[in-house]
């Protein structure tokens, strides 16, 4: 079955355990329902009823195994079995046993956990478990993540939201600090309890909404993605609903401040007016810096092709100047070529006179 309700709700039915178990079970076996099942009936050993010396009523016996898993076990005990099968099934054996005990060691935790720690924690721990498996898997890439994050978003809160940038966090850092702003970061938990209340009331709320796409650039990540949990892990992340504002970009990428919990949309806005007014220095340092670099670049700009302008110049009154003595020359030479012919005319009428 490919609907994780569908399969839920067939798990259910089959062992009899309640929803969250089953869909902690489901994802801890990437969605193998049979490695699912077989993990529950591990942990979860048929036993008799018990009477409830209260109330009389019976309390049900956990489900045995199912029969169908059951004969199919049986089957396999009856099939043949060849000496050159020997090593790959020791080898599937092994795998199986590892598997088997990594399984059973998760479905044990969340069993004990289930009757020794409170439901927010187990809740909670849940949520970090699938969060992690989610890591774990194939993923597209940090844009295509962006846009997926945007587009449900978008299609379970509305259109009135902070403005995402599509792009990855780190891509958006760098957009945000060529434009000498803060990144604004929401960081997505859906198996969060307050997450929906959370951004139904705070996050998009008018006021906030308003605030953030005016001073911010924006950018939201859902954290059971690659780019979004890397990025909590890096922020050291640790409650849920989070927020965060973000300076510069690459190693120099800093936290300025961070909002984690469930807080009301004045105190939302309170804490990011009182962090920009505090750390706003650095984005003005920032830009007087990058204005100063700028004039130093322009001036250079300038003095070279002042420079540039003088040595064209001087080129061509050297050419000037060689043309007018080649002129000169020419000339000279030619002046001296008539007067010799001249000299030579006049020396041949002498001649032809005296004879």
């Amino acid at each position: 079955m490919s609907n994780p309700d569908e399969q839920v709700a067939q798990f259910i039915a089959t062992t009899g355990c309640d929803a969250d178990q089953a869909a902690f079970l489901i994802e801890a076996s990437h969605g193998n329902f049979e490695a699912a099942v077989q993990m529950y009936y591990d942990s979860h050993p048929a036993e008799p009823s018990y009477a409830n010396a209260a109330t009389g009523t019976a309390i049900p016996a956990r489900p045995a195994a199912p029969a169908g898993r059951t004969a199919a076990a049986a089957g396999r005990q009856h099939r043949g079995f060849s000496i050159f099968s020997l090593p790959l099934k020791l080898l599937a054996t092994g795998i199986g046993v590892m598997a088997s005990v990594v399984q059973l060691t998760f479905s044990v935790a969340a069993f004990v956990g289930d009757r020794v720690l409170p439901i927010s924690v187990m809740r909670a721990a849940r949520g970090m478990m699938r969060s992690a498996i989610a890591a774990t898997a194939e993923h597209p890439d940090a844009k295509t993540q962006a846009r997926q994050f945007i587009e449900q978003f978008t299609a379970e809160y509305g259109d009135r939201r902070p403005n995402w940038v599509e792009e990855s966090w780190r891509e958006a850092a760098t957009l945000a600090h060529r434009q000498f702003r803060f990144l604004f970061v929401y960081l997505h938990s859906p198996e969060h309890e307050d997450t929906d209340s959370y951004v139904s009331n705070v996050l998009c709320s008018s006021q906030v909404v308003d605030y953030v796409n005016q001073q911010f650039l924006c950018w939201g990540g859902d954290v059971r993605k690659p780019d979004a949990f890397n990025l909590s892990g890096r922020l050291n992340i640790s409650t849920y609903p989070s927020v965060a504002l973000l300076a510069f970009s690459g190693t120099r990428t800093k936290l300025v401040a961070a909002a984690q919990g469930k807080v009301r949309p004045q105190q939302l806005l309170a804490a990011l007016q009182r962090a920009v007014d505090d750390q706003g220095m650095l984005l003005t340092a920032e830009r007087l810096e990058q204005e100063e670099r700028e004039m130093s670049r322009r001036l250079l700009a300038e003095q070279n092709a002042e420079y540039e302008a003088s040595l064209a110049a001087d080129r061509e009154r050297d050419a000037r100047r060689q043309e007018e003595r080649r002129k000169a020359d020419e000339e000279a030479r030619q002046a001296a070529l008539e007067e010799a012919r001249a000299r030579c005319v006049q020396s041949t009428l002498v001649l032809a006179i005296c004879v």
